[in-house]
């Protein structure tokens, strides 16, 4: 899907390259905002600090504290100029929609000018229905430890950080049902920082196509150990398909890796189902590669947010039409 790795349905990071995944995860974008005097960042289990705002921009105003008891709060710390961000806006809306009757609000956090947000939240329109808050200030920022964006936090009905990072999807109805578990979490949490180091050093072996045999143990450690994060092994399989960055490319472990992270969401992630069907396409898999193809077409056309972007149709169609082609022997 082009530069939209965060963009189609389901809010599943698909970075070109996988450092990138390292980099959203961890609101490392280059050139990433700045708070004022940031403290440090609220730790799983940590009380959530309260929300200090400058101006609401659109929805609330909304208070952790009013909050206890009754809310599941999920902010997304974000800027305009942030091209993961910005993609994500439709897929936070979805998000807000699915959950909102069962006490669920997000809130979209902004360090920029007032008017700046203002602009942004009015031209999105209905794509951007959720709360959008202007910490101008930047007050929150630093109170909340961030530094760069994008970051998402989930503040539990007893005010509690519970959750950080990528994959807010899945967390969800855990939290709703009462069975999250803040402990498992904290594992994953460092499972997943060991996991972004690996994604990282396998990246950099890639590009380098030197130590071929390094770069295929660390691919194996990524596939073995990521199977509970399907975010990660969509990532590895579309940086090894497409990085134009990459010496080394390998091809039957983008497969597994595509096929890993469409088994463990049952097929549903558009953006999974559209790397996995590339990965079928490069491995000579062109027939399987048409079917997933149009699914994903058919899933994105299904999504109210997304079937007026021509953009995104547009590129999902070329794929189409290139896997057709190879079909028929033309390509």
């Amino acid at each position: 899907m082009g530069k939209r790795r965060d963009g189609i349905p389901g809010r599943s990071v698909r970075c070109g390259a996988i450092i990138a995944v390292t980099m959203v995860a961890h609101g490392l974008i280059a050139g990433a905002a700045r708070a004022d005097e940031p403290g440090p960042m609220p730790q799983l289990g940590d009380p959530a600090p309260p929300l200090e705002i400058a101006a609401w921009v659109k929805g609330g105003p909304v208070s952790l504290e009013e909050g206890r008891g009754k809310t599941v709060f999920v902010l997304d710390f974000w800027t305009t100029w942030c091209s993961p961000c910005v993609a994500s806006v439709p897929a936070f809306t979805r998000l807000q929609q699915k959950f909102r009757d069962k006490g669920v609000v997000v809130v979209g956090i902004n360090n920029q000018d007032e008017g700046m947000v203002r602009h942004f939240a009015a031209t999105m329109g209905d794509k951007m229905d959720y709360v959008v808050a202007a910490d101008d200030a930047g007050k929150t920022f630093a109170a909340y430890g961030v530094q760069g964006v994008p970051q998402l936090f989930v503040i539990d009905r007893d005010g509690t950080v519970i959750f950080h990072g990528m994959g807010v999807e899945y967390v969800l109805p855990k939290v709703l049902a009462g069975g999250y578990d803040i402990a498992a979490a904290k594992r994953d949490a460092e499972t997943l920082r060991e996991l972004h180091v690996l994604a990282d050093e396998y990246r950099k072996l890639a590009m380098e196509g030197a130590d071929t045999a390094k770069a295929d143990a660390i691919g194996e450690t990524l596939l073995e150990r990521s199977g509970a994060f399907p975010d990660i092994l969509n990532g590895l399989a579309w940086a090894i398909l497409t990085d134009a960055l990459f010496a080394y490319r390998d091809r039957e472990l983008a497969l597994r890796a595509a096929r890993a992270a469409y088994d463990a969401t049952d097929g549903q992630e558009a953006a999974f189902v559209d790397t996995y069907a590339l990965a079928l396409f490069e491995n000579g898999r062109v027939k399987k590669a048409v079917r997933l193809q149009k699914k994903v077409i058919a899933m994105v056309e299904n999504d109210p947010l997304w079937r007026e972007d021509a953009g995104l149709r547009a590129e999902l169609d070329g794929r189409l039409e290139r896997y057709q082609a190879k079909a028929k022997g033309k390509d």
